[in-house]
């Protein structure tokens, strides 16, 4: 009894009328406060009868104080304090809902995630500052047609948690509730209330997990490339502590090259190694530093608005001024990454030309393809076997069932087609730099065959394509109304739609990877390395990338402010300009930095431990989403929020940790099975790995005199 008073203290509300179709009281006699969250007078028609039944006998039981309809009460969510400072998430309790169980009557819990919008009527009185507050003053905001598209945290969205038994469907639930509503659509209140939920938007207790063919082919696949790599390595230490002099007297074999390949004592060595090539571009591996960290922060950023926050509308006003083009103007970082595969690409396959080799289109693509897929394979069949059962929970409702699903069908990941589904249906939507670089380097043996046999004609053929490809890009954006920043106040629906034509569109990625095309071929005419440009001409190449730089950011900075309004032909104007301003202004400083006319910046981007981290770059940038989804979704409460939030130390460990593995795993020793088809040697020389072997016995010897 003592029990039931409690529950009934922590539950009740203000005390509210309901009232049957007959006005008579369905609970005679009775003078409960009943729960406002719940709709007592339930429409038959709406519903099948064993929902309509168990609902029933639910509100009943919830009547006679029985504990488990106070339990599936109280895991509902209701109306908190904090409204007005963005406190829009009113998700209940999931792990309370599910775990309910009536065996009478056979009712479990079942927990579903709903979707309030809020509009305000016409002939309303409501202040229009309470509806803004409420719903974060819009900064990213969607309609209920919306809600299948999750690539951006909608600011209108407010959610509701609510806890009802299992035989009812998503479809009744929407039913009960929105017919519940439609007494709050009047002029009395000022507002118009519609909910929405999608078809998966209601989750019972899980069932044990259960193993899949593909989850049981998966696991096969990590488990045999370990198994690999301990074979290796077990094998390589074996066999130089047993003899180091067998490695001259024996050459290692093909096929033994193959299986050392996954060896520790050469992957590792290989990892954390700083030695650099003669004439690679120190640069850039200080560059992709920099721009995979901001890159992450853009991700984590936008992803993190997703946790439910108690202060939304405090940080949607901190997210003002031009300091947030940083973030909005998020095709920079990306153009970058471009860049720099456009140049490395034409740098090392120019160099080969100018030593007298032939380009082989076939051994580029499988390289490349070999190279890339391992990982990103690996990553989406993760997702996709596993994805469900690595957490629960309001916020796995709202994004692991599409995350999962939409990984379906693999096969368009492992040819790398899967862009065409659209950003938000795409399998993985991080994969998309990953897919659309693909698709543009099948063009780029033809690019670079025709630059070197015809160099004016093919100098003329990138520059006029660069010049189309601008103009088609402006007409897209002014015509299609879409925009090219993430401006305050942008809807959900603009983001996606620009997002499928324009960046996920191969087409218009095209001018930044023909600048950097254009870079590679430059820095490898003429001993270009030692050419240098006069004081006059540096200084005003630094001010006009310079000038550059600050247009690609801030020439649109107006949009980081309430009061932007959108302007097609401003963001056709941008749209057409940035990627040439950008490129410019990065092979500037490429340019300048390779051929030592900068050397201070040089020399800081190229720090030697930059060239580790290049190694594990490309996973840490596919691995960032998914570590990052799986902490967000594992949140079950509204949060606190503030701008320091970004910064998850725990989490930057927990990729970068991750990325170490699967550079061991999928990266480095394919690289090693590359140079063996290849006839070339091992990464690793015998002397380096006897170096490696002694190192090991002397701290063997250190622990045992340390022991004795």
């Amino acid at each position: 009894m003592i029990t039931k008073v409690v529950i009934l203290l922590i539950c009740l509300l203000p005390k509210n009328s309901f009232q049957t179709n007959n006005d008579e009281s369905i609970w005679p006699g009775r003078n409960w406060n009943l729960p406002s969250s719940l709709p007592i007078t339930i429409d038959q028609e709406l519903i099948s009868p064993a929902c309509w039944n168990h609902f029933q006998f639910f509100l009943n039981e919830l009547q006679n104080m029985e504990l488990w309809a106070l339990k599936m009460y109280d895991a509902t969510g209701k109306l908190g304090s904090g409204v007005l400072r963005g406190n829009s998430a009113q998700l209940g309790d999931y792990d309370g809902c599910v775990e309910i169980s009536e065996s009478q009557n056979d009712i479990q819990g079942q927990y579903c995630l709903a979707s309030l919008f809020l509009d305000k009527r016409n002939s309303s009185k409501l202040d229009q500052n309470v509806l803004d507050l409420i719903q974060s003053h819009r900064a990213m905001h969607s309609t209920p047609d919306d809600i299948d598209i999750k690539i951006a945290p909608s600011f209108s969205e407010l959610l509701w948690g609510l806890c009802v038994p299992s035989s009812c469907s998503v479809n009744e639930i929407e039913n009960i509730f929105s017919h519940y509503l439609m007494k709050y659509n009047s002029t009395d209140t000022g507002l118009n209330i519609r909910m929405s939920m999608k078809s998966n938007s209601c989750q019972v207790q899980k069932k044990p997990f259960r193993l899949t063919t593909s989850g049981a082919v998966t696991l096969l696949m990590y488990a045999t490339v370990i198994s690999a790599i301990a074979f290796a390595t077990f094998s390589d230490y074996t066999y130089f502590k047993k003899d180091m002099s067998r490695t001259e007297q024996n050459p290692e074999t093909f096929w033994k090259k193959i299986v050392m390949s996954f060896s520790l004592y050469s992957t590792i060595p290989d990892l954390l190694s700083t030695k650099l090539d003669d004439g690679e571009i120190t640069c850039v591996h200080g560059i992709r530093f920099l721009f995979t960290l901001l890159i992450y922060f853009n991700h984590k950023a936008v992803f993190g608005l997703y946790v439910p926050l108690t202060n939304r509308t405090v940080i949607a006003e901190m997210l003002q001024g031009s300091w947030t083009m940083m973030f909005r103007a998020f095709w920079n970082v990306s153009d970058t990454f471009v860049i720099l595969s456009g140049l490395l690409t034409s740098y090392y396959n120019f160099k080969k030309l100018v030593d007298g080799k032939k380009l082989n289109f076939y051994s580029m693509y499988i390289k490349r393809y070999i190279k890339f897929t391992p990982v990103f394979i690996m990553t989406t069949l993760t997702i996709k076997n596993f994805g469900h059962n690595i957490s629960s929970g309001p916020l796995a409702i709202r994004f692991t069932d599409d995350l999962v699903d939409k990984c379906n069908n693999i096969w368009k990941s492992v040819f790398y087609i899967s862009n065409i589904d659209g950003i938000n249906d795409m399998c993985y939507p991080p994969s998309h730099q990953v897919i659309t670089d693909m698709q543009i380097y099948l063009l780029s043996p033809f690019i670079i065959t025709a630059l070197w046999k015809w160099k004016k004609y093919g100098l003329f053929g990138i520059i006029l394509s660069i010049a189309i490809l601008t103009i088609y890009k402006g007409a897209i954006i002014y015509f299609g109304n879409y925009p090219i920043v993430i401006y305050y106040g942008i809807t959900i629906k603009k983001i996606a739609e620009s997002g499928n034509q324009l960046y996920l569109n191969p087409l218009h990625r095209l001018t930044p990877y023909l600048s950097g095309l254009l870079l590679g071929y430059i820095l490898n005419i003429q001993n270009i390395k030692y050419y240098t440009l006069s004081s006059e001409k540096l200084n005003i190449g630094w001010g006009v990338a310079v000038i550059c730089i600050y247009y690609a950011y801030f020439g649109l900075a107006e949009a980081s402010k309430k009061s932007f309004q959108y302007s097609a032909i401003h963001s056709a104007i941008y749209g057409m300009s940035q990627p040439l301003l950008w490129s410019f202004a990065m092979c500037w400083v490429i340019f300048t930095c390779h051929t030592r006319q900068a050397e201070f910046l040089n020399n800081l981007l190229s720090w030697k431990w930059f060239t580790v981290f290049s190694r594990i770059a490309y996973p840490f940038y596919m691995l960032q989403i998914f570590i990052m989804l799986v902490l967000i979704m594992s949140s079950k409460v509204p949060v606190y929020g503030t701008l320091f939030s970004t910064f998850d130390l725990n989490e930057i460990m927990l990729c970068l940790g991750a990325s170490v593995i699967f550079s061991l795993m999928f990266i480095l020793p394919l690289k090693g099975i590359i140079l063996a088809m290849e006839g070339k040697k091992s990464i690793k020389s015998c002397e380096e790995k006897i170096k490696i072997t002694e190192n090991i016995e002397l701290e063997e010897t250190e622990k045992q005199n340390t022991t004795n």
